[in-house]
Order: C-alpha cells, then structure tokens, then sequence
C-alpha cells in the first residue's frame, strides 16, 4: 500500500506528461494484479481530480490571457482526454463492482 501512497502523492505534484504516465503505470499494474480494484479506483480518482484542476487551471489564464498559447489549448485538450480516460475506467469499475454484487 506503501507504494500506492506514494503513487497517489506523486500525481498530486505533477503535470501533465507525469500523469499521463502514472495512469499508463497503474493500469498495467492493475492489470498484473499487482494493486486490487479498490487502490487502482483510488488512483483513478486522485488522476482525475488532478487533470481537471490544472485543465481549469488553463481555461482560466486563457479567459484572462487572450495570447494563451496554441501549446497551452493542447495541453487543455490533453488534460481533458486523460480525465475522461480516468472517467470511463472508474465507471468500469462500478459495472464491475455491480455485476459482483449480483453474483453474490
């Protein structure tokens, strides 16, 4: 669990390219069962609450800084596609969890 912790305070100081590749990281971990469903739930959540404060972050500056620049949209666009990739695998899980439930 150690190593999650640790996985989920690096995401919390990172930027864009570091997210990216923790998600990349935590999937394929969760895919080895190497984390459960639970850890790998949490470090979807903490990616998404990430992306979507710093892709706020760049709406705002471009709101007030009409010389935003085209880089800055891009990485908008990026944060966005990361936070619904984090999205779509959290929604995963609840199917997941759901179908468990039933199987019970």
């Amino acid at each position: 669990m150690t190593d999650v912790s640790v996985l989920l305070n690096y995401v919390e100081a990172s930027g864009i390219e570091d997210i990216s590749s923790i998600l990349n990281q935590a999937t394929e971990r969760f895919s080895n069962g190497e984390i459960n469903l639970r850890q790998y739930k949490e470090i979807l959540m903490s990616i998404a609450k990430r992306t979507d404060k710093l892709a706020k972050e760049i709406y705002q500056k471009q709101e007030t800084d009409q010389n935003t620049r085209l880089i800055d949209i891009e990485e908008y666009r990026t944060l966005l596609d990361i936070s619904r990739e984090c999205r779509d695998g959290l929604r995963q899980i609840v199917l997941i969890r759901g179908y468990d439930d039933k199987i019970k």
